[in-house]
C-alpha cells in the first residue's frame, strides 16, 4: 500500500505531529492512514457554491434545528452525542428515521457525496448509514455563544461506541467534519497525535495527559468545503472563533473494519 502524502507542523516544544492529505487513489486507505496519523484533510471537498446553498437551506430550516447544550450549539436534524449527554437517547432513536428522511429530502447531494467519498477512501468495504441511527448531519455553533468566548473541551468521540471493542486491531473509529460555513475568524481544530488505548475508564487521565502537552498538537484551519477526518480516539478540540457568522459543519462518526463501514451522527 502506498504511503499517504503528509504535511506537518512543529509546536513550540519542537515535536512534530502530522495530518495526511487525502488523494483519491487506489493506494489510499483511510482506515490505515488514521492508524499512522491522527487526522487527514482534503481541501475543497465541496465547492463554495455548494456550501453557500447548504447554509442558506439550513437557515430556512431553522425552526427544525435541535437545541443542544442549552443553546451553546444546534444540530439539524439531530445528533447522538448531545442526546446521549442530556438523557434524550430514546428520543433520538425514536425519530432517527424521520431525521434521515429530512436529510434525504433537503440535502440529498451532500449526503450522497459524503458517503460515496468514504466508499472510495475505504476500498473493499460497504459504506452505509448505521442501521437505526441518523446518518450525516449538521452542527451549528452560533456567533456570540460559548465558542466565541473560549475554546471547546479537549475530548475524544466515544459516544456511540459503548458496545464496541476499543482493543480490536481490526477496527478503526473516526470522525468526519466538512466545513460548510467557517466563522469570520478562528474556529479551527486542534488535534493531538495520540490515541486512547485500553479501557474507557482511562479517558479522563488520557485527556489530562494531552492537555498537559499543548505543544504536541497541530492546529488545522478550514476554508468552506474542506473536509477533515480524525481518529475518534485521538484528543481534539474546537478552537474559539470570532465575528458575526455562525460556524456550520456537516458531520459524521464512523466505524470501519475490513468488510464494512457504518456511519452515523
Amino acid at each position: 500500500m502506498g504511503r499517504p502524502a503528509n504535511h506537518s507542523a512543529e509546536g513550540p516544544g519542537g515535536r512534530q505531529t502530522q495530518t495526511a492529505t487525502l488523494h483519491e487513489t487506489p493506494q489510499l486507505d483511510l482506515a490505515e492512514t488514521l492508524r499512522v496519523v491522527s487526522a487527514a484533510k482534503r481541501e475543497a471537498f465541496l465547492s463554495h457554491e455548494q456550501c453557500r446553498a447548504a447554509a442558506a437551506k439550513l437557515v430556512e430550516l431553522r425552526p427544525f434545528w435541535s437545541r443542544d447544550y442549552h443553546g451553546e450549539q444546534f444540530s439539524y436534524p439531530d445528533n447522538f452525542y448531545a442526546r446521549a449527554n442530556d438523557g434524550g437517547a430514546s428520543t433520538y432513536f425514536a425519530r432517527a428515521a424521520e431525521a434521515n428522511d429530512g436529510m434525504v429530502e433537503h440535502f440529498p447531494e451532500e449526503r450522497r457525496l459524503l458517503l460515496a467519498y468514504l466508499g472510495r477512501l475505504l476500498p473493499g468495504r460497504e459504506v452505509r448509514v448505521r442501521p437505526g441511527w441518523l446518518g450525516p448531519a449538521f452542527v451549528i455553533f452560533p456567533a456570540g455563544e460559548f465558542l466565541s468566548r473560549e475554546p471547546g473541551p479537549v475530548h475524544i468521540d466515544l459516544e456511540g461506541l459503548a458496545e464496541m471493542d476499543l482493543h480490536s486491531s481490526e477496527t478503526i473509529y473516526f470522525s468526519v467534519i466538512c466545513m460548510i460555513q467557517p466563522p469570520d475568524e478562528g474556529g479551527g481544530v486542534r488535534v493531538w497525535n495520540r490515541r486512547l488505548e485500553g479501557d474507557r475508564a482511562l479517558e479522563d487521565r488520557f485527556l489530562d495527559q494531552a492537555r498537559a502537552v499543548p505543544e504536541e498538537a497541530i492546529e488545522v484551519t478550514y476554508r468552506a468545503g474542506d473536509l477533515l477526518a480524525i481518529n475518534s480516539l485521538s484528543p481534539h478540540q474546537i478552537l474559539q472563533f470570532g465575528g458575526a457568522r455562525d460556524r456550520i459543519t456537516l458531520n459524521a462518526f464512523a466505524v470501519a473494519d475490513s468488510r464494512s463501514c457504518n456511519v452515523w451522527f
